[in-house]
């Protein structure tokens, strides 16, 4: 839904039917707007996972032999905790959309920020003998 009011727009996205965030455009600056409806998105579960993002992750740790061998040795050679600030910060470094400003930005930002990375970090523990 687009609202054009004198000299500012307001963009409110949504992803089935569940408000994501909102967007002011004013005189040509932008201004972004958190919605608490993410935390509704971060609660579905999804394929046995707390939400998509979460799942598409721990899917790619699985099948790409490369991230799951670099993966399968830091599970071995950190507590829980820390390899779950690890993932965190690996992936969250590696965003090649980090610098833009654009709608795919915003979307893998925000997909970034619903990982449940302390999950991810159990899963690859609990798979370290495999």
């Amino acid at each position: 839904m687009i609202e054009k009011s004198w000299n500012f727009i307001i963009l409110i996205i949504s992803i089935e039917g569940k408000s994501i965030f909102g967007l002011i455009i004013i005189a040509g600056s932008w201004l972004i707007i958190s919605s608490n409806k993410i935390k509704d998105m971060d609660a579905e579960e999804f394929n046995g996972y707390s939400n998509k993002p979460t799942w598409t992750l721990a899917i790619w740790l699985e099948t790409d032999e490369s991230l799951k061998n670099y993966w399968r040795y830091k599970s071995k050679s950190l507590p829980e905790d820390e390899l779950s600030k690890e993932l965190q910060t690996y992936f969250e470094d590696r965003n090649p959309l980090s610098k833009e400003f654009t709608i795919y930005s915003d979307m893998l930002s925000t997909s970034l920020k619903l990982i449940n990375w302390g999950e991810v970090a159990k899963k690859l523990k609990d798979n370290e003998g495999e």
